[in-house]
């Protein structure tokens, strides 16, 4: 993964993603994901297509 721009920005969408999690919102989080991210086009690409099944075990 190359330098990722917005780093902060993406932590927080990190973490508003798992509070969202644990409300069982996941539809939210989804649309969240794939609209919402501020990561470097190519590091979200690579965690997009190896780590579709992850879990997001806590919010940070």
């Amino acid at each position: 993964i190359e330098s990722i721009d917005g780093i902060d920005t993406s932590c927080a969408i990190r973490m508003c993603a798992a509070d969202t999690v644990k409300q069982y919102n996941v539809s939210y989080v989804k649309s969240l994901m794939t609209t919402g991210s501020t990561m470097h086009p190519k590091a979200e690409k690579f965690l997009m297509t190896n780590f579709q099944n992850a879990r997001i075990m806590h919010g940070y």
